[in-house]
């Protein structure tokens, strides 16, 4: 298949298809999983990978869980790598993660919290649990 702009035409159609050769360049793929329609995840699923990850728990893992529920799914792990750099990009709302956990550290009750900046960067943040009082601190690299 050969598609390319011609130079002279109208302007509502200025592309061309043209079918140099009407056969498949490949074999039939054998195995379904590496077709995406085939791993389209259910709401289910979908609810799976984003409740634990938040945990921490690693893809392969998560496969695993989902796999006991449904031993025929064609999800493979890059999918939910995939579906989990979605759920981080949502959750940041264009914001770096320093900041979505000030946001976090700012909104909730359940924390008391320090932060060391100047207008630029942020040097330092301490926080404190409230209910177990153990006290955390981050220290971030300053920039050169």
């Amino acid at each position: 298949m050969l598609i390319y702009k011609l130079l002279d035409t109208e302007p509502d159609c200025p592309w061309r298809l043209e079918v140099k050769d009407g056969h498949h360049n490949h074999v039939p793929s054998i195995n379904p999983s590496v077709h995406n329609v085939y791993s389209k995840r259910t709401q289910a699923q979908k609810n799976i990978i984003k409740s634990v990850s938040r945990s921490g728990v690693a893809p392969k893992q998560i496969l695993t869980a989902i796999r006991h529920q449904d031993s025929d799914t064609l999800i493979a792990p890059t999918n939910i790598r995939n579906d989990r750099t979605v759920i981080r990009r949502n959750y940041l709302m264009d914001r770096t993660p320093i900041e979505a956990l000030l946001d976090e550290l700012s909104t909730s009750l359940e924390w008391n919290f320090d932060v060391k900046k100047d207008s630029k960067t942020v040097f330092t943040i301490s926080f404190l649990h409230t209910l177990n009082r153990s006290n955390c601190s981050a220290r971030i690299p300053m920039p050169c």
